[in-house]
Order: structure tokens, then C-alpha cells, then sequence
């Protein structure tokens, strides 16, 4: 029975250092979480403090297997030493016959009284032996055994749960560990982050410009516009330059080359003005503004031959000033027939005005068509807007006509 007791106690103990150990660890788990060194430094001492528990539990069981492996055999001689005593009981009876009286309980439970002395053959009576002492023996040595069973059971369940916990304790101390370490590795490289900024040098402010590739049509564009805004800033020079460039880029951009044409008529070079026109009419034979320009050209040189030959080559088109100068040209190098046409379709266009009647009752009148010319002249009169000096010479040819 004591050393069922000691086990007891024993089993006690460790459930005190079990509770008292779950306690350390869940306070060295919460200290952890406050400083990654000193958490670090707990959980090594909290391992090693487990494993050194480990070793002592292990010494414990051992010595306790050893204690039960010792009463067991003394359990097992425990029968044997009763028997030697309760067989022993009659000799020590029948030895002490001669020296005092004795009572003997027979088989048939008499009881009988040996007096010293006498003559009676103890060994001729069956004596009974005692019943009691026999039965209560057997009955001893189930009871410990099954306490020495069910106290072997206990401490086998309870070193499975031991382990278990034992187990579980390692892995979230483990946890622990690798989490500790994860934190002391980030730490430090937010401090290594921290320090490569702080002697990273900082980026100058800088402006990125990036050039844009335009097209044929685009960078002419642009071209014109800035030649028309230099103008207007009356940079005639930088004018022309971008009005070649334009040229250059496009040479079928009519405005451009009627813009530096008329610069250069500006500044008189005349020859220079021309050339480029007749560049133009070739690219585009009716268009007639190009040939108006070199007939008034030719017209400022004193040139009509010229400007008449010009504006010959286009006899039909709906422009009003290439069909005026056209027919004035015709009438001063006295070809009336020309001017006739010119004026007819200056008619046809603006039939209302008077300018154009008047311009073909002189051609007629010229041309020695005066019935025709006489007509014209009426025509004149009636659209009603001639200046006073046309009204005079209409009147005065009417009254010659009519004569």
C-alpha cells in the first residue's frame, strides 16, 4: 500500500508541475510577442526547461517500473510465506503438547482438550485446520493485483496524455520560434530599407519632352500657320522661308505658293514670281488664279502681249476678275472679237450689272457694230448704277448712235 501511495502522490506532482509548466509556456508566449530577442531568448529556455523535464519524467517512470516490477514479486511470495505459516501452526501445537494443555477442534468440530502428560496420539486426531486465516489469504492477493493493474493503467494513460501535451507544447513552441524569427528578419530589413533611403540620393526634378512624329500633311500644317502668324507680325523674311518649307513639304498647296508669290511681287522679283506661277499652272493647268497673277505680272512689266496670251490659254471659266482683266487686256491690244466674248460671259454671270454692259457697248462700238452697240448702251443706262462721268459718255453715244 505505500507504494501505491507513493505513485499517487507522485501522480499528483507531475500534474502540478504539468499545470505549473502549461502556465510558464502560456506566460513565455505572451512575452514573446512584446520583443522578438527576448522572446527569442524565452522560447530557447523554455525548450530547454521542457527537455530537461522530459529527461527527469522519463528517470521517474523508470524507477517507477522498477517499484511495481518489485511488489509484484513480493506479492507473489506473500501466498507461499502464509501457507508455511498455517502449515507450521499443528507442529507448533503438537511441540508444546508436553508442556501445557492444549484444545484441538476436530473435523466433526469437537473440541478437544490435550492435557500434558498424556497418552493420546495427537497424530491419531484429524485435526481441522484453520479455515479463516486460508480464506481471507487468496482474497488478499487479487485486490493488489488488480490495484497494481488498474495504478499501471493510470500511469500509461497518464504518460499518453503527458506526451500529447508534451507534443502539442513543442509545436507551438516551435510556431512560436519561427514566427519570432519571421519578425526579427522583417524587422531587419525594414531597417536595411529605412537606411538605403536615407543615403539613396534624391531624384533631381527633371522635365521629359518627347517628340512626337507628324506626317507630311501635319508638318505642313504647321508650317502655314506659323508662316500666316509671321506675317501678321509683318516678318515678311520668315514669312517666305516657311512658305518654301510649306512648298517644300506639299507642293500642291495652292494658298502657299499664292502667298509667296505675292511676297515676292512685293519686293519685285518679278522673274522669280513668275517661275513659281508657271510651277503651279503646270501642276494644275485650270486653275485660274495662278494665271491672273501672271498677267497682272506681266501687266505691271508693261507686258500685255504677254498677259493677254496668258489668260487666252483659259477662255472659258466663271472667274469674274480673270474674265474682266481678260477682256480689258483684249480691248487694249484691239481685239475686240475677245473682248465681246469676255464681256458676253461677264453678262451671263452678273447680268444686273451696268459695268459690263457698258464694256460690251464699247467693244462693239469699236468693233463698227453700232446697232449692237446702241443696245448695249441702253442696257447700260437701264441698270441705273453707272458713276456720272459713264452716265455723261452713254448719253452723249446714244444721241450719236441715234443720229
Amino acid at each position: 500500500m505505500s507504494v501505491i501511495n507513493q505513485m499517487l502522490k507522485d501522480l499528483d506532482k507531475r500534474q502540478n508541475e504539468q499545470t505549473n509548466k502549461a502556465e510558464s509556456t502560456a506566460n513565455a508566449m505572451m512575452v514573446a510577442s512584446k520583443s522578438p530577442k527576448t522572446s527569442l531568448i524565452i522560447i530557447i529556455t523554455i525548450v530547454v526547461t521542457l527537455l530537461l523535464t522530459y529527461g527527469g519524467y522519463l528517470f521517474t517512470q523508470n524507477k517507477l517500473l522498477i517499484s511495481e516490477k518489485n511488489s509484484r514479486v513480493e506479492l507473489k511470495k506473500a501466498p507461499l510465506a502464509s501457507q508455511q505459516q498455517y502449515n507450521e501452526q499443528p507442529r507448533i501445537n503438537e511441540s508444546n503438547a508436553n508442556n501445557e494443555a492444549q484444545q484441538v477442534v476436530l473435523e466433526n468440530g469437537q473440541k478437544v482438550t490435550l492435557i500434558p502428560g498424556s497418552n493420546a496420539n495427537i497424530n491419531s486426531l484429524t485435526v481441522k485446520k484453520p479455515v479463516v486465516e486460508q480464506a481471507v489469504t487468496p482474497k488478499v492477493i487479487p485486490v493488489q493485483a488488480e490495484k497494481a493493474i488498474s495504478k499501471k493503467s493510470l500511469a500509461t494513460s497518464v504518460k499518453q496524455s503527458d506526451l500529447r501535451h508534451l507534443s502539442e507544447v513543442k509545436e507551438k513552441s516551435q510556431t512560436i520560434k519561427n514566427d519570432v524569427d519571421t519578425q526579427i528578419v522583417e524587422s531587419e530589413q525594414a531597417r536595411q530599407d529605412i537606411k538605403t533611403q536615407a543615403i539613396k540620393p534624391k531624384p533631381k526634378a527633371s522635365i521629359s519632352v518627347s517628340r512626337q512624329q507628324l506626317t507630311t500633311e501635319q508638318l505642313a500644317q504647321q508650317k502655314m500657320k506659323q508662316a500666316e502668324q509671321a506675317l501678321s507680325a509683318h516678318d515678311m523674311r520668315k514669312a517666305e522661308k516657311l512658305f518654301e518649307e510649306v512648298l517644300m513639304l506639299k507642293p500642291d498647296n495652292k494658298a502657299a505658293r499664292k502667298q509667296l508669290a505675292a511676297l515676292w511681287f512685293g519686293r519685285k522679283a518679278y522673274q522669280d514670281a513668275l517661275n513659281l506661277l508657271a510651277q503651279g499652272i503646270a501642276l494644275d493647268p485650270q486653275y485660274s488664279e495662278f494665271r491672273l497673277m501672271q498677267a497682272r505680272i506681266y501687266l505691271t512689266q508693261g507686258y500685255s502681249e504677254q498677259a493677254y496670251q496668258v489668260l487666252q490659254a483659259l477662255p472659258f471659266t466663271l472667274n469674274i476678275e480673270y474674265l474682266s482683266t481678260q477682256a480689258n487686256v483684249a480691248q487694249q491690244l484691239a481685239k475686240y472679237p475677245q473682248a465681246i466674248q469676255a464681256y458676253q460671259q461677264l453678262i451671263k454671270i452678273q447680268p444686273s450689272e451696268a459695268r459690263w454692259w457698258l464694256g460690251l457697248a464699247v467693244a462693239y462700238d469699236s468693233n463698227k457694230q453700232y446697232s449692237l452697240a446702241l443696245s448695249a448702251y441702253q442696257s447700260a443706262l437701264a441698270q441705273g448704277n453707272l458713276s456720272a462721268s459713264s452716265l455723261d459718255f452713254v448719253q452723249q453715244r446714244l444721241q450719236e448712235l441715234r443720229e
